[in-house]
């Protein structure tokens, strides 16, 4: 995560001046944050008091950091981070109950109902995903390079992908489109999936 904080200050289409932050130069009307989830996922399995300690320490910034910028005003509101809460992929599944990475959830889910977070978006796990939680929606998006790995198909309010790929995002200030892409037999972009949502259906 350094070498890339470090690029930051070597091109001018590089933005990541920490390993939290709020997107920047954004239309009032939206507002986005980055998490570093990795925190929440070590902590719950540290030993060492002195980790832990830092852990903690960070964990508390982002999680302060995050409340105030996406807390209050309205718009749309979106969080972005490495690791899901909800997936039907085995990351998740290892250690979590049925889909869910409960050191995640604990950290986040909270925050985000009472903030009004409309949409998070998340990695992690090599495959794509709509998830409708519970007053928000979850996008993975992970499926852009290395090996895929299964997903589970018996979980509700999910929509799922085990294919390769990538998802655009196109937003105004009423209504949000994701559309996700696989590779069609010519080695080109197909349309595999949309979901849009109206900020409407949020307030």
């Amino acid at each position: 995560m350094q070498a890339e904080i470090d690029y930051s200050l070597l091109s001018p289409r590089w933005r990541m001046p920490y390993n939290h932050c709020a997107v920047r130069g954004l239309p009032s009307w939206l507002r986005i944050y980055g998490l570093d989830t990795t925190v929440f996922f070590d902590l719950a399995r540290e030993n060492d008091p002195f980790k832990i300690s830092a852990l903690r320490r960070s964990r508390d910034e982002q999680l302060s950091a995050l409340e105030s910028a996406l807390c209050t005003g309205g718009g749309w509101k979106l969080l972005f981070a490495h690791h899901p809460i909800y997936s039907s992929g085995p990351h998740a599944l290892e250690e979590g109950g049925a889909g869910i990475a409960p050191e995640i959830r604990a950290a986040l889910e909270p925050l985000i109902q009472r903030c009004g977070i409309q949409i998070f978006f998340a990695g992690h796990d090599h495959h794509q995903e709509h998830i409708r939680a519970d007053g928000f929606e979850q996008i993975i998006q992970g499926a852009g390079g290395r090996g895929l790995r299964g997903i589970a198909t018996d979980l509700p309010d999910r929509k799922g992908f085990v294919e390769h790929g990538f998802a655009l995002v196109t937003i105004d200030a009423e209504s949000v489109e994701v559309m996700f892409y696989g590779v069609d037999r010519n080695g080109g972009a197909k349309a595999i999936y949309p979901w849009d949502g109206k900020l409407a259906d949020y307030r």
